[in-house]
């Protein structure tokens, strides 16, 4: 059983390799861009490229990946960088479903994004208990919030009426966890 765990596990990591990247290395070409959502961008935050979208058959063994991946972090620092780029491609994910007009998917990808920011959020302040220095990821968190927020605001415009309910709701989520930060 051990064996077929870690035959699963190197084939998951072998077919789908994790490519973290500092936001400086990121090719202009590989990103999405708030553009897309709101003609000025305010807030200079790079999303990364969401790679595959919900409905591609491989888009559970992704989810699988990143499950496993985050289960085998064991320093709250990095799971707490390796949350924010789970919660940055949620956001990434849902600019693309907006714009092919699947609002619900997009709606329900972005909360699972959130999902992954607050998880993050927990790990911040568990490193900081620790004594570990988290001011400039800290720093990164609140960049990354008003994005989020900016980006979802965006939306308001974008969406059909019967959707924007809940992508308020969803700025109301951010900001509240942007509070906390």
């Amino acid at each position: 059983m051990q064996t077929y765990f870690l035959l699963v596990a190197f084939l998951l990591f072998a077919l789908f390799p994790l490519q973290i990247r500092a936001q400086e290395e990121v090719d202009e070409d590989a990103t999405v861009s708030a553009e897309v959502v709101t003609p000025t961008p305010k807030v200079e935050y790079q999303l990364p490229y969401p790679g595959l979208l919900p409905g591609s058959p491989f888009y559970v063994l992704k989810t699988i990946r990143d499950r496993i991946v985050s289960f085998l972090i064991a320093d709250p620092l990095k799971k707490a960088e390796f949350n924010l780029l789970q919660a940055d491609k949620r956001l990434s994910t849902g600019i693309m479903l907006v714009k092919q007009k699947k609002e619900a998917l997009a709606e329900s990808t972005i909360s699972k994004g959130i999902n992954y920011f607050e998880e993050g959020i927990g790990q911040l302040d568990e490193a900081r208990k620790q004594g570990i220095n988290t001011d400039a990821l800290a720093f990164r968190y609140q960049q990354a919030a008003a994005k989020h927020i900016e980006v979802l605001q965006g939306f308001s415009q974008l969406v059909a009426k019967e959707h924007q309910p809940l992508f308020l709701t969803l700025i109301k989520r951010m900001d509240t966890l942007r509070s906390r930060l």
